[in-house]
C-alpha cells in the first residue's frame, strides 16, 4: 500500500503508462499537503486529481474509486 498520495499517483501512472509533467507533479504535491492537513477531504482530492488532463483521459471510474479508497487509507 502506498504511504503517500505521490507514491499512489506514481504507481497508477506507471501502471497505466501515463507521463506527468513537472507542473502536474507540483499540483499533486499541493493536493497531498492539503489532504494530509485535512484541509481537503479524500473526495475533494479525487475531484482535483480528475482535473489533471493527463489523468482525466486515461483512468476509468473504477480506477478513480480505487484511488479514493487508497487516499482514505493514507489519511487515516
Amino acid at each position: 500500500m502506498p504511504r503517500s498520495l505521490i507514491n499512489l499517483i506514481e504507481a497508477v501512472a506507471k501502471n497505466k503508462k501515463i507521463k506527468l509533467n513537472s507542473s502536474a507533479w507540483a499540483r499533486i504535491r499541493i493536493i497531498e499537503r492539503e489532504t494530509k492537513s485535512r484541509k481537503t477531504k479524500p473526495e475533494g482530492a479525487v475531484l482535483r486529481l480528475k482535473q489533471e488532463k493527463e489523468l482525466k483521459g486515461n483512468l476509468n471510474e473504477a480506477d478513480w474509486q480505487n484511488i479514493k479508497e487508497q487516499i482514505e487509507d493514507i489519511v487515516d
